[in-house]
């Protein structure tokens, strides 16, 4: 009760002081000072985020005129801050969720709070579980887990290191969308502001444009400028990938198709160029780089987990183009030096000793080439020829034939089942796959031919059970049945190149299909090693919802024909099958095998366009069926008379 009589006190002095001035009463209000009666705007963006026991609460002043801002942490006031304040940190909280309100004040007032839930984290929230990619056959991939716990911030989901979802709490599944064809390892975290959970991983697949074949893995670790593959088996059955890179070889263990293991990596000369084979429990590797290291590389592989370099061989030379060894004659054979192509010895696998050489000078150049029994077939890509070298003993060369065509650019070949037909490919702008009746090596006549694309070039191909495999370049891995050298025909094939337009030298380098498990490797020049499975080839084990049955129908080629095609089939165990062509009518045309129990394996059975009774059937579309143990299977083909 003080406080009215002073403030009267003071009025009745200053109605003095003005009375005597002859000032008006409305002065006094002009000269004395301004108290405001304005509330304080409300702070905003209002946050918190802490780990247990402490809260960092946050937010933006807004005011000008607060004398200061009042914190509650669940309808209890915890802090009260001067002007200008945006931070309130508590301690002492438990983990879980809390109520903040945050308002500024002055004498006039308080403002409105700025609320929101406030986590108190654990240090890190329980990791997802049973991660799983799968490609949508959209161009995306989706990903899902399992959500394992409570009280997560939120899930990440990573492709590679890169981000391809940050998401709320509870979520458990992402898309990844429209990513590059390839394969990749998704990651998924559990994360509070805290820390970040152990992750859940798997591998998505992403497939290429394909035809009867899967990508099942794929590396890509060294960001381009890969070259030439090849494959090694160890004692124990293991297999491994080795590829040429700009700076070395790389191994690859092949246990997991869908992720292999980098296990080795030689360095070498620097070089885009690079080829590799293996002897025994050695691998062998040339390459045209320059500098420190250059000649022979050989590489001990007895223990394939840690490939070590044993030798540089340079006596005889230091740059190559190709290796190619004759496993049957321990010889080896390094082609495209600027001496020439140099035949060597390796009953010594560590210390070859040359035994031949065909000047490139005195003779021509060859660019790469193939070795069976005797006999070497080598491609002149420089003078447009083939030959054929003879080679009856470790130290004569004799050419035994040699032969051009138009538009001839000859790389590489391998010879068909039979030895009578020789697979060459043209490496050039519409280079193309053909097949050489090499019978009469004076009269040698090409049969058919095959290409894909227009312009495009082709690398190399190998031929395995009748079946080229081709590393096309741009066009990707190419799988032609060839069994029928007159009619090759496309059965599959998995395109690695991503490339936005056209190239002549880029995509798929190398290939190769020995591999005892029945995977396709390849090498890609931008993306690395592929993994690929041929479907039609893919184990005679069928689906398991048929677990007994005793073969699978593969296909038939050429489709369509005239006046003649081979049906192509996989037996199981030798147990008897039928195999028999229907008309439209699901009538009996042909009984091709009836019940017949055969060898394990691939099985080729021509069909020549007749009936049981010999008589050439009209043209049109026909159905073969298979028949056996716990399966049935049909397929269509056109006959065009």
């Amino acid at each position: 009760m003080c406080n009215p009589p002073r403030f009267a006190t003071l009025v009745s002095v200053f109605a003095r002081l003005l009375a005597a001035a002859s000032l008006p009463l409305a002065a006094l209000i002009v000269l004395a000072p301004e108290v405001s009666a304005q509330l304080p705007d409300p702070p905003s963006g209002c946050d918190a985020a802490g780990c247990e026991p402490s809260l960092s609460i946050t937010w933006t002043d807004n005011a000008s005129n607060e004398d200061g801002y009042r914190v509650w942490i669940d309808d209890s006031l915890y802090c009260e801050t001067g002007p200008d304040a945006q931070m309130c940190f508590a301690t002492g909280l438990a983990e879980g969720s809390y109520v903040c309100a945050i308002a500024a004040f002055n004498g006039a007032g308080q403002s409105v709070a700025c609320s929101l839930i406030a986590n108190v984290w654990t240090f890190t929230p329980p990791a997802p579980e049973n991660c799983a990619a799968t490609d949508t056959g959209s161009n995306n991939v989706v990903i899902t887990w399992d959500d394992t716990g409570e009280g997560e911030a939120g899930f990440i989901v990573y492709r590679g290191g890169l981000t391809i979802c940050d998401l709320p709490p509870n979520s458990t599944s992402c898309i990844d969308v429209d990513p590059p064809p390839g394969a990749y390892t998704y990651e998924v975290f559990a994360y509070t502001p805290c820390g970040i959970s152990a992750g859940s991983s798997d591998t998505g697949v992403l497939q290429g444009p394909r035809l009867n074949m899967t990508l099942l893995g794929q590396k890509d670790e060294y960001g381009g400028r890969y070259s030439d593959i090849w494959g090694y088996v160890d004692s124990a059955g293991n297999e491994y990938a080795i590829m040429g890179h700009e700076n070395g070889t790389i191994f690859y263990d092949l246990a997991d198709p869908a992720n292999p293991q980098q296990v080795g990596y030689i360095a070498g000369p620097n070089s885009d160029w690079r080829d590799v084979k293996t002897y025994a429990n050695h691998a062998y590797i040339v390459t045209e780089g320059a500098g420190a290291g250059t000649g022979l590389q050989i590489v001990d592989l007895a223990d394939p987990q840690n490939p070590v370099l044993v030798n540089t061989w340079d006596a005889e030379f230091t740059t190559a183009h190709n290796i190619f060894i004759d496993t049957t004659r321990a010889l080896g054979y390094a082609c495209g030096s600027p001496v020439g192509t140099h035949v060597f010895s390796l009953s010594d696998p560590v210390n070859p000793v040359q035994t031949a050489l065909w000047n490139a000078s005195i003779n021509y150049y060859i660019h790469d080439l193939y070795v069976f029994d005797d006999t070497i077939y080598a491609g002149g890509i420089s003078d447009n020829q083939m030959h054929i070298i003879a080679n009856p003993n470790d130290s004569t060369l004799i050419e035994a034939a040699s032969w051009t065509y138009a538009g001839a650019n000859p790389h590489a070949g391998w010879l068909l089942g039979d030895k009578r037909y020789f697979a060459g490919v043209d490496e050039t702008g519409g280079g193309r796959l053909r097949i050489w009746d090499i019978a009469d090596k004076q009269n040698i006549v090409q049969v058919s031919q095959y290409q894909s694309g227009g312009a495009t070039s082709i690398h190399n191909v190998f031929v395995r059970d009748d079946i080229a495999y081709i590393s096309y370049y741009t066009e990707g891995v190419r799988v032609v049945d060839v069994s029928d050298p007159a009619a090759p025909v496309e059965i599959g094939y998995y395109d690695t190149y991503l490339g936005g337009g056209p190239a002549l030298y880029a995509g798929n380098w190398g290939v190769y299909p020995f591999l005892p498990s029945g995977l396709v490797i390849a090498s890609d020049i931008d993306l690395g090693l592929h993994v690929i499975r041929f479907d039609l080839l893919e184990s005679v084990d069928v689906p398991s919802y048929v677990p007994e049955a005793s073969g699978r129908l593969a296909w038939n080629a050429p489709n369509p024909f005239n006046p003649a095609t081979t049906i192509v089939y996989f037996a199981e165990r030798g147990d008897p099958v039928e195999l028999a062509v229907y008309d439209l009518r699901g009538r009996l045309v042909r009984s091709l095998v009836n019940g017949t129990a055969r060898e394990s394996g691939m099985q080729r059975i021509p069909w020549d366009g007749t009936d049981d009774r010999g008589r050439a059937v009209a043209s049109g579309k026909y159905f073969y069926r298979l028949r056996g143990h716990g399966f049935a299977e049909t397929k269509s083909m056109l006959l065009v008379r």
